[in-house]
């Protein structure tokens, strides 16, 4: 009996210890969709796990309907008149005002037509509340539309939350620079279109299109995530550049999600300093370097 007990025992022990190591380090995977963790959390995360999440953001700018239980900020709030991102006070504002703080995890969802389709304002949204250093961060997997086919709840009325106090614990890095980019120590990809990418781009950038991460209208899955990138250096941070970054953002989340260090940045930034600063790391001849095709 004290064998049988004491084997048991071990057992148990060695599954709580493979349990935890797989907490701390693993990735869960399936052939169809791709699950990665962000801090507590997984960062693309599905409908079953939705309401584990302090706060639902929705984040289309003219939404009719919401999950229920949403609160909604339209991400264009983050933009100041001039399409740049606000100041980081006036961010922790915003979300401080919607009820939002650190100590929340936050799942985010919405997306807006005319920026591409897909979930670029969510996964802008997303990458912005990084940058601010939201740990306990989530995408959903999904738009309303899914969650209401799924017979999932859904509300006309959005949910107020009180005020809160946002407190700021910036990510940096993750938001890239004039300087940097023009360093020659990132890999660059254009996100931009392909028309866009052959009338100008930065020296030495890639071209892989926004929409080349998406397969009606979703993420694609990481086996195809990691085809589109096989070309690109996982040693290296990569960062992603579209006008304003919002359609960048998709390919910097997807960038993540098949295990590179990803960076955004704007070409309007880049077209603002460009003519008064040297350029380097003019090596490359961009129309051989679309690794889309």
């Amino acid at each position: 009996m004290k064998l049988k007990n004491s084997g048991l025992i071990g057992a148990l022990i060695i599954a709580v210890i493979i349990a935890v190591l797989f907490f701390i380090f693993g990735a869960q995977l399936n052939s169809d969709r791709t699950t990665i963790w962000l801090g507590s959390g997984p960062m693309l995360v599905p409908f079953s796990e939705a309401k584990s999440y302090d706060v639902i953001l929705d984040v289309s700018p003219t939404a009719t309907a919401y999950i229920d239980g949403a609160i909604n900020i339209d991400y264009e709030e983050f933009f100041d008149q001039n399409k740049r991102l606000k100041p980081t006070d006036q961010l922790s504002r915003i979300l401080g005002d919607a009820g939002i703080s650190q100590d929340n995890s936050v799942l985010v969802y919405g997306k807006c037509q005319p920026c591409g389709g897909g979930p670029s304002a969510a996964t802008y949204a997303f990458w912005v509340l990084k940058y601010l250093g939201q740990s306990k961060l989530g995408l959903l997997d999904g738009e309303i539309e899914d969650w209401a086919a799924a017979g999932l709840p859904t509300s006309h009325a959005l949910k107020v939350l009180p005020k809160a106090n946002y407190t700021l614990m910036l990510n940096a890095e993750i938001l890239m620079t004039y300087d940097q980019v023009n360093s020659s120590k990132v890999q660059i990809i254009d996100a931009r279109t392909p028309h866009e990418y052959d009338s100008d781009a930065i020296p030495g950038s890639v071209n892989i299109p926004y929409d080349a991460v998406l397969e009606n209208g979703k993420l694609k899955n990481l086996t195809a995530l990691s085809q589109l990138f096989v070309k690109l250096d996982k040693n290296r941070p990569a960062v992603a550049y579209t006008a304003t970054g919002v359609k960048a953002s998709m390919v910097c989340f997807a960038l993540e999600l098949a295990g590179y260090k990803a960076r955004l940045y704007t070409w309007n930034d880049w077209i603002a300093h460009r003519g008064t600063k040297k350029i380097y790391g003019n090596t490359s001849i961009r129309g051989s370097q679309n690794i889309t095709k």
